[in-house]
């Protein structure tokens, strides 16, 4: 109950309820009771009426709630909560719920997704970057407290660039020269590794545009002209020896079309066998397709590639990006990150980072992890609870190498 200030009070001057400062006050619209209020101070208190086994009258509707009813009430006066019939509440109390018109209630419209922005530029003119677009929750937004949209307003994909810095056995072909390869002049006469940019001559084969950029340059070789099992070969420069470290020899390749021959990478030791290090055969798909090989050789040595054709003129095949960086293909300095201008103090001050980006210039190939938050997820109790994630990239944090 709620009783004014000069209550229970012998003088009307004097107040006996005083407010305790005004944090927390409740300002109230009504100066009296709402029949609403009666009905449930009646079915509270059991009142007695001269009424027998009647319904009080109905009280005014209440808001809306949120699945768009409004309710109403009444109260029976009787011996019983049940005297009055109906299907009342144990304290006599029975409730009416109705579904509130489009007036009271407006139609809860949910959100849905509009269309998506164009990609953004990469984020980075060189090496790895970021592309970004976004989406609005707007067709249509929500209204009346309706659901709001799933799942995120960006999407970013990782964008690969040239890369920033080139070294001598780097060749990306974006000026449009060799670098360090040059055609066998011995093969077959006339077939060579040429530059090309956008598509090749011949609809149905050969690549579309470089791997990096799709604007820029590639090596192929033309079909068109040939005859079936043709070669062209392209030799690099004679290079140092590996051993006792190794080295990764990357590169793309493009190989698309009905009739496309074979693809071999060759390695040839000075004064040694050559060895076959890769051979693919056949169309491989519309895209670009990477390869990863690990030289080890204690002499100098030469790569080649050998292009096989096929039966012309729908067997171009092409490569790009070709480079060869320290360490084995399984433990690389990311190329982001410049790691060989760092000094390593900084592998032993920032060891964490470090041996995730740099674990070639950290000489830590032999057990290092390959994500950053690998020791907070050990913390975490991770190797345990993930153990075919965490023993793949996270051998160091969980001790399962030293």
């Amino acid at each position: 109950m709620h009783y004014g200030s000069k209550a229970f009070s012998k003088s009307a001057e004097l107040e006996t309820i005083t407010a305790i400062g005004t944090r927390g006050k409740i300002e109230l619209g009504n100066t009296q009771m709402s029949v609403l209020d009666i009905i449930e101070l009646d079915a509270l208190y059991r009142c007695k009426s001269n009424k027998v086994n009647e319904w009080t009258p109905w009280s005014s509707y209440s808001p809306c709630d949120d699945r768009c009813y409004k309710n109403r009430q009444r109260f029976c006066y009787g011996k019983t909560p049940t005297s009055c019939g109906g299907n009342p509440n144990p304290y006599g109390v029975d409730s009416q719920y109705v579904k509130c018109s489009s007036d009271e209630c407006p139609l809860k419209i949910d959100g849905n997704w509009g269309e998506w922005t164009p990609w953004s530029a990469c984020s980075h003119s060189c090496n790895e970057g970021k592309r970004l677009r976004t989406r609005k929750c707007d067709n249509p937004e929500p209204k009346n407290k309706g659901k709001p949209c799933k799942g995120s307003s960006e999407h970013k994909i990782l964008c690969v660039q040239p890369r920033c810095n080139l070294d001598f056995d780097d060749t990306d072909f974006r000026d449009g020269r060799f670098g360090m390869w040059e055609n066998d002049i011995y093969d077959t006469p006339g077939l060579n590794w040429i530059i090309g940019k956008g598509n090749t001559p011949t609809e149905g084969t050969g690549p579309h545009g470089d791997h990096t950029t799709k604007k820029d340059f590639y090596l192929y070789v033309e079909s068109t002209g040939r005859r079936e099992n043709d070669v062209a070969r392209l030799m690099s420069k004679t290079l140092p020896q590996t051993s006792p470290n190794t080295k990764c020899f990357k590169f793309f390749y493009y190989m698309f079309g009905r009739s496309i021959g074979s693809l071999t990478v060759r390695l040839i030791p000075e004064g040694e066998q050559q060895q076959v290090l890769f051979t693919k055969r056949g169309s491989q798909s519309g895209k670009w397709k990477s390869a990863e090989l690990t030289l080890n050789t204690a002499k100098p040595y030469q790569l080649v590639f050998e292009a096989t054709l096929g039966k012309p003129p729908y067997s171009d095949i092409a490569i790009d990006d070709v480079f060869i960086d320290d360490g084995n293909c399984g433990c690389q300095d990311d190329p982001v990150w410049n790691c060989k201008r760092w000094s390593l103090k900084e592998c032993k001050k920032n060891p964490i980072w470090m041996e995730v980006y740099c674990p070639v210039t950290c000489q830590a190939c032999g057990c290092y992890d390959k994500n950053i938050w690998c020791h907070y997820w050990q913390r975490l109790g991770q190797c345990e609870k993930n153990p075919g994630y965490m023993k793949l990239y996270c051998r160091k944090a969980c001790k399962l190498c030293t």
